[in-house]
């Protein structure tokens, strides 16, 4: 069951170019933690970066992940043995529900939105969601259904 105000706003949910993380940078899967610091401290408004190798995704990185690596690790540790690889690819004009189905199926907590959902490389990604903007998101929009 769904109340009426919610039903009438459900077609409003955002889709995936709406609610994209953006700017995403690439950074090189041999790079080092003390390479990545010297690349992130060029690109302090990127919170996440995609890590590649020859145009190919490896995985993504979040800006916190890989300082907390350093402190844990060495600094010559390359950034392909700490990728996360826990990721699905997605399109924009998907739903916020179906962003939300497909993260729940896979179990991952970031997507990666594509300009081209058959290419599957490092320069195809506009940007990408986590699972704590989706959460942010949804408790915004339950905020706005419970003041209608």
């Amino acid at each position: 069951y769904m109340p009426l105000a919610m039903r009438k706003n459900f077609q409003d949910l955002k889709r995936a170019k709406q609610m994209m993380i953006t700017p995403v940078a690439t950074v090189s899967g041999s790079d080092t933690l003390a390479e990545f610091a010297q690349v992130a401290s060029q690109h302090v408004e990127v919170p996440y970066f995609i890590v590649k190798e020859d145009n190919k995704i490896l995985g993504v990185i979040s800006r916190t992940a890989a300082f907390r690596a350093f402190r844990k690790f060495e600094e010559q540790i390359r950034l392909c043995d700490i990728v996360s690889k826990d990721y699905i690819t997605i399109t924009e004009d998907l739903t916020f529900l179906d962003i939300l189905h497909q993260m729940y199926i896979h179990n991952v907590s970031i997507a990666l939105v594509l300009n081209d959902p058959d290419e599957d490389s490092a320069s195809n990604v506009k940007g990408l969601i986590t699972r704590d903007g989706m959460a942010n998101y949804l408790s915004d929009t339950v905020e706005l259904f419970t003041n209608v």
